[in-house]
């Protein structure tokens, strides 16, 4: 579960922006992120993403000598900071990284195993240097670091295990990846690929089924059928309409084909558990199916955050889990509801915000 993450000089926040699940000593399930476009709100799921991508694909996917990929605000020569506070295993921990001039300049994990324990080092490093590091963990100093890629991601390729946080981060679920490929965790966006992906986990195919009879689309199953084409297994979703007859993907409307494909990563963090980060939630999708899909990730190990633009999500959140993005000459902040005073959590939030009085609304 995550705590908290934030960072600063990272894109459109010059100073530090900082976003919290926590609220008097409870972690929430779900975030909301509201603002006008433009505003920065995409900017604060990419620093989740980027730590993500970080901490698990950065010796894999980057080239070994090429700088990393990380926007600092308008191209400032300033450290890049990103931090995220999470509870794993029942272990809370606080990863930090400064990156300059696209190298990692430092890199710090810290770990407590009881809430009246106080924090330890798990490992520092500066540089391509680890220079100290918890006693059961030294062999982390064995390692060959490089200049772009996590401890974590570097411990995985050489078989030393780091409280396993390696799957902590790979089970963020997020769409807008800059992985390749298609996993289970960072999905396509070819109908093709998520029917292979799909017809080899039913499970996971009855769920949307379910959601999209209940749906009022006039569907009353749905099928992953398999073809041989000249040799080549294809995929592809046959949707059932009663006695009126079937229709594939192409000719169905834009609502359904774009609810088929939005399902998937909600099924498996409902099955897994996990993150899920997604921007845009409410894109193409009729107002009154957001709830039923938000109702998808109802376990207590499941985190959701996303923006949106429906501000009648905002009434349901509340203002504990409702944070509102502004920009004001090319920088952006972010604050949530709860800093508002006088913001009662009881009534209708909407309203305030249709009037101006929160912020976050376009000029």
């Amino acid at each position: 579960m995550i705590k908290s993450f934030g960072a600063k000089n990272f894109g459109c926040f010059k100073e530090q922006v900082d976003i919290s699940f926590e609220n008097k000593g409870e972690i929430a399930n779900t975030l909301c992120i509201e603002g006008a476009n433009g505003s920065g709100k995409t900017t604060v799921l990419k620093i989740l993403e980027f730590i993500n991508i970080f901490n698990t694909d950065s010796f894999t996917k980057f080239e070994a000598n090429s700088p990393i990929n990380i926007t600092p605000h308008f191209r400032s020569k300033a450290p890049i900071y990103l931090y995220i506070n999470f509870i794993y295993k029942n272990i809370d921990y606080k990863y930090e990284l400064t990156v300059k001039n696209y190298e990692v300049a430092k890199e710090i994990l810290f770990r407590k195993k009881t809430p009246k324990s106080r924090f330890y080092t798990v490992f520092r490093r500066e540089g391509n240097e680890i220079i100290s590091t918890l006693k059961e963990f030294d062999n982390l100093k064995t390692m060959n670091l490089r200049s772009n890629a996590s401890v974590i991601s570097t411990a995985k390729q050489y078989n030393f295990k780091i409280d396993d946080l390696h799957y902590f981060f790979n089970d963020i679920t997020s769409n807008i990846s800059i992985k390749q490929g298609y996993t289970e965790r960072h999905l396509s966006d070819s109908y093709k690929e998520l029917s292979e992906f799909l017809h080899k986990r039913p499970k996971y195919t009855k769920i949307i089924e379910e959601v999209l009879k209940a749906s009022d689309l006039g569907i009353t199953a749905l099928e992953i059928d398999e073809l041989d084409v000249e040799g080549e297994k294809v995929y592809f979703p046959v949707f059932h309409h009663g006695d009126s007859g079937v229709l594939g993907f192409n000719s169905e409307s834009k609502g359904t084909q774009t609810l088929f494909m939005s399902l998937t990563p909600y099924v498996i963090t409902k099955v897994y558990g996990g993150i899920l980060v997604h921007d845009e939630f409410d894109a193409h999708l009729h107002h009154l199916l957001l709830p039923r899909i938000m109702d998808l990730i109802n376990r207590n190990d499941a985190q959701f955050i996303f923006t949106t633009f429906n501000i009648d999500i905002m009434d349901s959140m509340g203002k504990y889990k409702t944070y509102i993005v502004e920009k004001e000459d090319n920088e952006s902040y972010a604050y949530r509801l709860d800093e508002i005073k006088g913001l009662r959590n009881d009534r209708p939030i909407s309203s305030y915000y249709k009037k101006g009085l929160l912020g976050g609304v376009p000029k």
